[in-house]
């Protein structure tokens, strides 16, 4: 075994105290406790410790024994329930009673750091506030870095719970629901979203996309730590420093850039809220919401709706985005139905998975059989996630004909990229053959 492969062991029976202490006393497992991963079924089937809504009993008496967990069937909880319609509460529900023992892994990244809190489904897709498709979707290519979802009990009465929200989305289709109410005795609550360790430059833009309730004021705290002490993965218990970023105003330079490279927008009821920090050789350790009364001493609910934090190297709103390149056409179909001739083909190009948020599809006609035609507009086929996309019965004029494919980068700031730096691809044809350019 070398020292950083999973200890595997078998156990006859359920996990139990006494399995477990029968498991921390063998010599082969001494020094390498979180290598071995206890199993946890949340069915609950035989006799075991815990499972189902008790499951976190099971994780409790593992975390004792300081050994790692493995659940299986985590979608007991959907197969469980009735009513479908509750089982974004439920699963709620359950992760929040195994939260106290689930180990933070922190994700390590170098900057932009982005996140709508997509969870690669909705109700409806939005982007930048709107809602441009209104049904049901799913595609996990589209889910972004999720935070931390809990319910916290704070002083008094007050209390302090995170959760996705698809009811309404700033890019993607979900937000972040930060809700609560604010104990007398406490003039802020803090709410930790985001555990990570992501290298800062010298000077950073912050966006923040939110919508608040009235009564609080509602900005980013962030925790940074010496970068040279943040060098080991796994290191949990790093000194950090609370940092808020300075907030600028509407004519800074960096809002000006940012404004300028986002183009034109309606925030429609959403609150933009840009700052920068400066500071030397720094980590990211955590993001949190930091939600403050603004008045007065009484209990005061709330709920704040995240839609984007950013977080990215202020030098980069400065820098060229990149061309796409090697667009392809391949793997073309033509298919003839209700007097219409429809083209299937997998598109195919190349650019910086790192950089790209999305691409937007389209296509236009060039020529057609009646030269008196001009060429037509570029209309939007769909999205795609990585630089790979079918084009599935697309409607084109009759033979002979010349069209294009066209591929928009949209990078992970969700700058639109200027349209001299697409992709594009012709495709000529005829009822006799195909070429393509």
């Amino acid at each position: 075994l070398s020292l950083h492969s999973p200890l595997h062991l078998s156990l006859s029976t359920p996990p139990s105290p006494q399995s477990l202490e029968r498991m921390k006393a063998y010599s082969a497992a001494q020094g390498r406790l979180a290598d071995i991963f206890v199993g946890v079924d949340v069915f609950a089937r035989g006799e075991v410790v815990g499972g189902k809504l008790e499951t976190n009993k099971a994780l409790e008496m593992i975390r004792k024994h300081d050994f790692s967990t493995a659940i299986f069937a985590p979608g007991w909880v959907y197969e469980s329930i009735p009513d479908k319609t509750d089982f974004r509460k439920e699963q709620d529900r359950f992760w929040s009673l195994l939260s106290d023992f689930l180990y933070v892994h922190r994700p390590s990244s170098p900057l932009p750091f982005v996140s709508s809190f997509c969870q690669g489904a909705g109700t409806s897709l939005y982007w930048r506030g709107q809602r441009e498709v209104d049904r049901s979707w799913f595609n996990l290519d589209a889910q972004e870095l999720q935070p931390l979802y809990y319910k916290e009990t704070l002083e008094g009465e007050g209390w302090l719970r995170t959760q996705g929200c698809p009811e309404d989305a700033w890019s993607g289709g979900s937000s972040l629901l930060v809700e609560g109410v604010l104990p007398s005795m406490l003039s802020k609550v803090c709410a930790r979203i985001f555990s990570l360790q992501v290298p800062l430059s010298s000077r950073v833009f912050v966006s923040l996309i939110y919508k608040p309730s009235p009564g609080v004021t509602v900005s980013l705290e962030l925790k940074t730590a010496d970068a040279t002490l943040c060098t080991h993965r796994g290191v949990q218990d790093i000194p950090s420093d609370s940092v808020e970023p300075a907030a600028l105003t509407e004519d800074h330079q960096l809002v000006r850039q940012f404004s300028q490279s986002c183009g034109q927008w309606n925030p429609d009821g959403w609150t933009v809220r840009c700052s920068q920090l400066e500071l030397q050789g720094c980590t990211l350790r955590d993001v949190c919401v930091s939600v403050q009364r603004d008045g007065g001493d009484k209990d005061t609910p709330f709920k704040c709706r995240v839609g984007e934090i950013m977080i990215l190297d202020a030098e980069s709103l400065s820098v060229p985005p990149l061309p796409v390149q090697s667009v392809c056409i391949y793997d073309v179909v033509w298919l003839r139905g209700a007097n219409k001739l429809h083209l299937n083909a997998t598109l195919r190009w190349r650019y910086p998975a790192q950089l790209v948020r999305h691409f937007l599809v389209y296509w236009r006609r060039l020529r057609g059989p009646d030269p008196r035609i001009p060429s037509g507009k570029l209309a939007l086929i769909g999205r795609a996630y990585c630089p790979l996309f079918r084009v599935t019965e697309l409607t084109v004029p009759e033979p002979p004909g010349l069209l294009e494919l066209v591929v928009e980068p949209v990078s992970r700031e969700g700058f639109r990229v200027p349209e001299s730096q697409w992709g594009r691809s012709r495709l000529s044809y005829t009822e006799e053959r195909t070429d393509q350019s």
